[in-house]
């Protein structure tokens, strides 16, 4: 009795101590999201900045984004609140293909949150205004992209989207100033440019001339004649034209800078082993253009006065120039500015640059213009350093005079969401309401003066000095990349979640316990650290007594085992006689509880049966019928038993591994087409398989490799050079074998869906799903 009351206590105390942490981590499951990032594209994407949409319960919570695969790496990332709730940009790298997981958890561990770098990531959507030409360049092949004006309408061409290949650009030109959307399959640069410039012409007009940058180590660039690239590592770098060949090469010196002018006008592609700023366009004596670097160390080129803009209070700067030594400025307010002269000599039709590396304590606002007259434009980040932002603070430069007296600086606003007011203060005070896809010009012709901006909603603003139809050189940031998906407990959205359902998955994690142990005295976690401790003291007394008892319990079983010697006499008497041999007769005798048989137990020798030895077994008062025992007379049944394998004579030997045959009846005609490669044909041929597929195609130069009767369920096609290219490109870029990347070009060749593989690959390369061998029946081919 005493046991099974200790029993039942012990199975109650392991249910309490299994339920309550279980209430205890349930009443918290919303504490953390879990989401997946995954870059869909054979692009590298380097800061990108990823939508993710917090559910309704996280409003105004605070929150921090963690790495997956490392918890204590924090991801930078711009958080964003209006009446429907709060949205979170997180800037993400991701190499081709890449997926990574993240963390956000509720209650910011760091004091201060992690700012993130100006992005200068591709996109697959732009609004912009054109005032001349917009040069677009793909950035993979295939890419079918279309055109809208500001009322949906599309145009250029008007129904068949325009086609571009990897690396090859396009230039959309306009005949007066137009706001366009442009979206896209795959990613794209877009810049936009007003500058005359063709090589070898020496009749440029006075003026056109301006530069823009990006900030990367994989990108394409549109290059008129002029290139600064400035490293912060030891960096090997390359640039690519639009065939692909390498047209330069060079081993850059870690805090260096280099220039280069020989490079006839076109799109190039930059690779480099470490993010670099690369200043490019073309450059006479007008300038206007942002330098992006990392957080607190920007290196770049001054092509006449550097201005530097704080963003935070109490902001120190060191400039380090490559003529004139060191100089060092303090900000004690948020925005103030300062201009330095770095370059004393110009030249006419030379291009004036000097080097410099900028340090600060906090982010700053680097740009670069012309001392004298000024032309040139920038899209402007705001005070998160994103371009899609809320309030902006903006510092006029010079306005030149040159060719009228009227010319004004302009401040171009984008609007992106219906009913946006804006309220513009400053060297200029006005209120408007931007509609989406609308824009509106802010003159202003007081130079060197502050401009705050501040919306009701995320806008765009894009800096233009002077002539809108000469002069201009910018890169135009991208609104969204579609082929950066997020999911989350199975929602997918391109490249934003608009609707979370409920977090409750993982309510026990890892990540949930050391997150609690690395947490056992904040506040939050308080209570549950209380009622763990009480919890492991209780158990620890009751454990101390059970023990105590079960200790007591053996030492009173011992002593009772040991008892005083008696007499030899008394002895005998309590000593049982022998008992004979059960005779066949005796067996059906019902056992009594007078009669008690004793039986000796051993264990038997199976080679020799001693009859002597009796064994426990059941007895019965009847006899056992007949019917229950086997005798030798009984035959075998003329069939055998269904599931019993015959056994086989040692002639018997299979000699050769032959296909499994399965009836033909079993089997279900595959129509779709699919591509194999030589692994999962020869493993759907020996399984008998290989027939169900009517449209199973694969290269011909792979086929050779395959037994002959393989080849009669095959269609073999030959590739052409752009296929080999393809598979060039594919291995290139991709970790993969040159059979899958054969079957790859095939499938985008003949446009099949289905590639089932023999090799471990994504489950989706280039649109084209990927099926195992070993799972296609599990697959919805048909």
């Amino acid at each position: 009795m005493k046991n099974k009351s200790l029993f039942l206590f012990l199975v109650s105390l392991v249910f309490f101590t299994s339920i309550v942490p279980y209430l205890a981590f349930s009443t918290s499951k919303n504490t953390f999201l879990h989401f997946v990032i995954t870059n869909q594209s054979g692009l590298p994407k380097f800061n990108s900045l990823v939508e993710i949409v917090l559910p309704p319960e996280w409003k105004n919570q605070p929150c921090v984004v963690l790495s997956d695969s490392n918890d204590t790496v924090k991801l930078p990332f711009i958080r964003k609140s209006n009446e429907s709730g709060d949205r979170l940009l997180v800037q993400i790298s991701l190499a081709s293909l890449e997926e990574k997981k993240i963390i956000i958890k509720k209650g910011d561990t760091s004091k201060i949150q992690d700012q993130i770098v100006s992005p200068s990531a591709p996109g697959t959507d732009f609004l912009f205004v054109n005032y001349k030409e917009a040069i677009l360049i793909s950035t993979e092949a295939d890419n079918r992209i279309r055109f809208f004006s500001n009322d949906g309408k599309q145009f250029s061409p008007e129904s068949v989207p325009l086609v571009l290949g990897e690396g090859k650009s396009y230039t959309l030109r306009t005949g007066s100033p137009q706001l366009v959307n442009i979206k896209s399959e795959k990613p794209l640069y877009v810049y936009a440019s007003s500058i005359n410039y063709q090589k070898d012409n020496t009749k440029i007009e006075a003026g056109d001339s301006d530069t823009t940058t990006l900030y990367t180590n994989f990108g394409f660039i549109y290059v008129h004649k002029h290139i600064w690239i400035s490293s912060y590592e030891e960096t090997e770098i390359n640039l690519f034209d639009e065939n692909g060949r390498n047209v330069f090469s060079k081993k850059l010196s870690a805090n260096s800078g280099h220039y280069l002018d020989h490079l006839p006008p076109g799109p190039y592609k930059i690779i480099s082993t470490h993010p670099v700023t690369i200043q490019f366009g073309y450059l006479d004596d007008e300038n206007f253009s942002f330098i992006h670097g990392p957080l607190n160390q920007i290196h770049g080129y001054a092509f006449g006065d550097l201005l530097v803009q704080s963003l935070q209070p109490n902001t120190t700067i060191e400039i380090s120039w490559e003529k004139k030594g060191k100089q060092k400025h303090q900000f004690k307010d948020v925005f103030e500015f300062e201009t330095f002269k770095p370059i004393d000599e110009f030249l006419p039709k030379q291009p004036e640059y000097t080097y410099f590396s900028l340090e600060s304590n906090y982010p700053v606002r680097v740009c670069s213009f012309s001392s004298g007259n000024n032309f040139g434009g920038e899209y402007i980040t705001g005070n998160t350093l994103s371009f899609n932002d809320r309030q902006f603070r903006i510092i006029t430069t010079r306005v030149s005079k040159e060719f009228s007296k009227e010319q004004t600086n302009l401040i171009e606003l984008i609007g992106l969401t219906n009913d946006t007011d804006v309220v513009i203060s400053g060297a200029v005070n006005k209120k408007i309401t931007l509609q989406k896809n609308t824009h509106f010009d802010v003159p202003s012709s007081t130079p060197l003066e502050k401009i705050a901006i501040e919306s009701s909603s995320d806008m765009m603003v894009c800096q233009l000095h002077n002539y809108t139809n000469k002069g201009l050189f910018y890169n135009i940031p991208a609104l969204s990349d579609n082929t950066i998906v997020i999911s989350s407990n199975g929602s997918f959205g391109e490249g934003i979640v608009q609707d979370i359902p409920d977090q409750g998955q993982g309510i026990i994690s890892w990540f949930k316990i050391k997150e609690f142990f690395r947490n056992v005295v904040h506040i939050p976690y308080l209570p549950l650290t209380f009622f763990f401790v009480g919890l492991i003291g209780i158990f620890t007394a009751i454990l101390l007594i059970v023990l105590n008892k079960m200790e007591s319990h053996i030492r009173e079983k011992r002593e009772k085992k040991i008892e005083p010697m008696k007499p030899i006499e008394e002895q005998k008497e309590k000593v049982q006689p022998e008992v004979p041999a059960i005779e066949e007769s005796e067996a059906s005798k019902p056992i009594t509880n007078e009669e008690k048989p004793v039986f000796k137990y051993q264990i038997p020798d199976l080679n020799t049966i001693n009859k002597n030895i009796v064994y426990p077994t059941l007895h019965k008062v009847d006899e056992i019928p007949e019917f229950h025992r086997t005798t030798p007379d009984i035959k075998k049944p003329e069939k055998e038993d269904v599931g019993v394998v015959s056994e086989k004579k040692p002639t018997d030997e299979i000699t050769e591994i032959q296909p499994v045959v399965q009836s033909p009846s079993d089997k279900h005609t595959i129509q779709s087409n699919v591509v194999l490669d030589p692994g999962s044909a020869n493993r759907l041929f020996y399984e008998s398989q290989l027939q169900c597929f009517s449209n199973a195609y694969m290269v011909s130069s792979s086929a050779k490799k395959l037994p002959q009767g393989v080849h009669e369920y095959l269609r073999k096609i030959d590739l052409n050079l752009q296929d080999q290219t393809r598979i060039s490109n594919l291995m290139r870029s991709l970790p993969i074998m040159e059979e899958s990347a054969k079957a790859i070009a095939l499938c985008k060749k003949l446009k099949i869906a289905y590639y089932i593989s023999s090799y471990p690959l994504p489950q989706k390369i280039l649109g084209i799903s990927i099926i195992p061998v070993s799972e296609w029946k599990h697959n919805s081919i048909q």
